[in-house]
């Protein structure tokens, strides 16, 4: 892409919200009979979602492997094609930066959550008996 234009920027932004959306849209589909919005199920779901994703990068991984070689020269000078070599770039890019380490600070949240619930006393048991 050496001059990039708007529709272009648009095209690749679209792609790659798509890459990180449809799995977690997948998931909540697949889990929507279990699903109440609580914080521990929000997490359930980016964590199981968390599986396509790395699934999808690790496919597309291996697609621009194969695709980006010698063997298939004429095709990697296509104009599509680097849209989503610039996607991908981006979904790896969002996810290892920024996604990754949001799901495990969500994590920690809630662990530390159950953790203070799982340790707080009930009020009301601290009656001093004379």
């Amino acid at each position: 892409m050496t001059t990039n234009s708007d529709i272009e920027y648009i095209l690749i932004t679209t792609l790659t919200v798509l890459f990180f959306v449809l799995p977690v849209v997948l998931t909540l589909n697949r889990l929507k009979h279990k699903m109440t919005f609580s914080l521990t199920k929000i997490r359930l779901l980016f964590n199981y979602s968390l599986i396509p994703q790395l699934g999808l990068g690790l496919l597309l991984y291996l697609t621009f492997l194969v695709f980006g070689g010698n063997l298939f020269g004429n095709l990697t000078k296509t104009n599509w094609f680097e849209l989503i070599s610039i996607a991908t770039l981006w979904f790896y890019i969002i996810g290892v930066f920024y996604y990754i380490p949001s799901v495990v600070v969500l994590n920690l949240i809630v662990g530390l959550i159950n953790l203070i619930r799982k340790n707080k006393k009930p009020a009301g048991n601290n009656v001093y008996k004379k």
